[in-house]
């Protein structure tokens, strides 16, 4: 709705009576989103926030968005943290946080979080996907809590160091995708309790690599059930690809002729497929993009479902 709108000083406090709006993808140059507008959308199920530079904290009514199911922070680099409520957010499924360089996501979760408090956590997310967070060095505890999480990717964090010990209570987990972190240099020792893990691939982080070669490598036991593992370029261990015989929306979009050109789009669609240009889609290879979109998208937990409405948008069909 606000998409775009870079010189938007403020969002209209009118917004809260859009109680049936959907979906909202908004920017502006506030500093703070105002409490008692974006919350009372009671029927907000796709958040995307994109592009605002001045934007530090988000509105900490976020938790009253009782049908929220997925939330795109993208393009902040001044945000500093997530609203504690967040971790109260019942229905939200999916969380994408892509380049926002200054975004801790400890800051006011777990400094003075107690093991009641953890307990307390109502978040039940399927799919977490994170892009570009330099101050990222461990998943905080509030995002490991739940067992619901199918889905983790972390791409170019490059102060990323480990995946907690957490990680083992995450039963549901089956796609874990980790690229471009040179500090992550070994997996957790409970790995190998991830008996729903069916994809791990691991790209541009060469000490990890080196760490999970089959047979030699000191985290290989670690990982040895998983059936499909892929270490940069290298396919370990296979199984019928994950495109053979399948259909999605975003298979069609990829098929989409070269010759378009999505530079001057405003959808963050761009952001994430390389249509035209793959040097212009976060410098990732495309292989390795639709690893890694593709299980997010044409499988649950739908990560990539609010494309949807983006794919046949008209400023994607015509950019």
């Amino acid at each position: 709705m606000f998409e775009g709108c870079d010189e938007l000083k403020e969002i209209p406090r009118g917004l809260r009576y859009l109680i049936s709006l959907r979906t909202l993808t908004l920017t502006t140059k506030q500093k703070r989103l105002p409490e008692n507008v974006i919350g009372c959308l009671n029927s907000l199920q796709t958040l995307e926030i994109s592009k605002c530079e001045n934007l530090e904290y988000l509105c900490d009514d976020i938790d009253r968005l009782k049908a929220l199911r997925t939330l795109l922070i993208t393009g902040c680099p001044s945000l500093l943290s997530l609203p504690c409520n967040i971790k109260y957010s019942s229905s939200l499924e999916n969380l994408i946080l892509m380049k926002c360089e200054k975004l801790n996501l400890r800051i006011e979760m777990e400094d003075d979080d107690s093991h009641q408090d953890l307990n307390n956590t109502q978040i039940q997310l399927r799919t977490l996907s994170i892009l570009a967070l330099p101050n990222l060095e461990e998943l905080p505890q509030w995002l490991l809590h739940a067992n619901t999480l199918e889905s983790l990717a972390i791409n170019e964090c490059p102060n990323f160091r480990a995946l907690s010990e957490s990680l083992q209570h995450l039963e549901s987990l089956k796609f874990l995708y980790i690229s471009s972190c040179p500090k992550f240099t070994s997996l957790p020792k409970d790995m190998d309790r991830l008996i729903a893990l069916r994809d791990l691939r691991i790209f541009d982080s060469p000490v990890l690599i080196e760490r999970c070669k089959k047979d030699t490598g000191e985290d290989w036991l670690k990982i040895a059930h998983i059936p499909l593992i892929w270490l940069d370029d290298e396919e370990i261990k296979s199984r019928q690809s994950c495109f053979e015989g399948r259909e999605s929306r975003l298979a069609a979009v990829i098929a989409l002729p070269s010759s378009l050109d999505y530079t001057t789009s405003k959808s963050t669609l761009k952001l994430l497929l390389p249509l035209a240009d793959p040097a212009q889609a976060l410098n990732v290879p495309v292989r390795a993009l639709l690893s890694a979109a593709y299980p997010l998208s044409s499988s649950p937990p739908y990560i990539f479902s609010w494309l949807n409405n983006l794919i046949s948008a008209e400023d994607m069909m015509h950019p």
